[in-house]
């Protein structure tokens, strides 16, 4: 992002936020790794469980969406606007939508809280309240 959008309001405390989210990350990753590898070379039970470190990537995950979200919010008119002058030059068109005639088709993967879900002519609401209808 650094290259496409310097000047970002807040984007150097964004970048030294994911910098400290993926260093915890793999700090819990060597520490699993040791643990794990001593646990078994000294015949002691395992100090991780499946459910402990899968917890524990859920918090890194969580904290990383809740982070991009809210840099995203913050700066959407900025990003947005970058997106318009350089695309609608280029093809005649703003960036919001499929081209006329096209319909749009949003896929969401599968989560942890429900089954994939399918979104025909609606898009993703950055303010958090899920999906808004498209243009």
């Amino acid at each position: 992002m650094d290259a496409l959008f310097p000047t970002l309001p807040g984007l150097a405390d964004y970048s030294e936020t994911v910098r400290a989210i993926t260093q915890a990350a793999n700090e819990l990753l060597f520490r699993v790794v040791e643990d794990v590898m001593n646990a078994y070379s000294d015949g002691q039970p395992q100090p991780w469980s499946p459910r402990a470190v899968q917890a524990e990537c859920r918090g890194f995950q969580e904290s990383l969406v809740r982070e991009r979200n809210a840099f995203v919010e913050r700066n959407q008119t900025i990003l947005l606007q970058a997106l318009e002058e350089d695309v609608a030059p280029r093809t005649g068109r703003l960036c919001h939508g499929p081209p006329p005639g096209e319909d749009l088709e949003v896929r969401r993967a599968r989560t942890d809280n429900g089954p994939s879900s399918e979104h025909r002519g609606r898009v993703p609401d950055f303010h958090g309240a899920g999906w808004a209808d498209g243009p």
